[in-house]
């Protein structure tokens, strides 16, 4: 699995000293075991809306492993610029946007691990839930989602709102599609 590989060296060197004394005797790790992300460097993941042209990435997905696929889904950026510099004479910030789309990092036959865009969708654009891999999938519970309006000025306003949402996410390797599956019961009460 290669991905599992990545923690494997995420803690360091075992019979390094700690804060609170030295660690119990563990296997040694040299320092050639170190993972180097300059060699091992996953590719960027595309933006929210499945744009392989920009590395803008999203903050917030759900994520997790299942059959040896990175799974990551939603999540929310600001394509149209950095949500502290005005987009326009008038003062107008930047919009954060939500996105649905699901992306799946997959390694086969020792090639470079690639992205692609699934053709399953969450049920709506959300970000910032929670993410457990679990051996059926990625269970994903909550999160968030937004509404947008203008007033009766004319000015945009948008509204956050807690999602009840809890829904599993799993890499079919029959299909070699992720599978959307809902059939749990929605949260007693979001989260204000």
């Amino acid at each position: 699995m290669w991905l599992a590989s990545v923690s494997a060296w995420a803690d360091g060197p075992k019979d390094r000293p700690q804060k609170n004394g030295p660690k119990e005797a563990g296997p040694k790790v040299t320092g050639a075991a170190y993972l180097n992300w300059a060699e091992n460097q996953l590719p960027p993941l595309p933006d929210g809306s499945g744009q392989q042209s920009t590395a803008l990435g999203v903050a917030g997905p759900f994520a997790g492993v299942h059959h040896d696929r990175l799974i990551v889904a939603g999540g929310a950026n600001f394509p149209d610029g950095l949500p502290w510099i005005p987009i326009d004479a008038t003062g107008k910030l930047p919009q954060k946007i939500y996105y649905d789309t699901v992306f799946v990092l997959s390694k086969q036959n020792g090639a470079s691990p690639e992205w692609s865009v699934a053709k399953t969708h969450l049920p709506q654009p959300l970000a910032y839930g929670t993410s457990i891999p679990t051996p059926k999938g990625v269970l994903c519970i909550g999160g968030e989602w937004k509404t947008y309006a203008e007033d009766a000025g004319g000015k945009a306003t948008s509204t956050t709102h807690p999602s009840d949402q809890i829904f599993l996410l799993a890499w079919d390797p029959q299909s070699e599609s992720v599978r959307l599956k809902n059939r749990y019961a929605e949260a007693p009460e979001p989260a204000e």
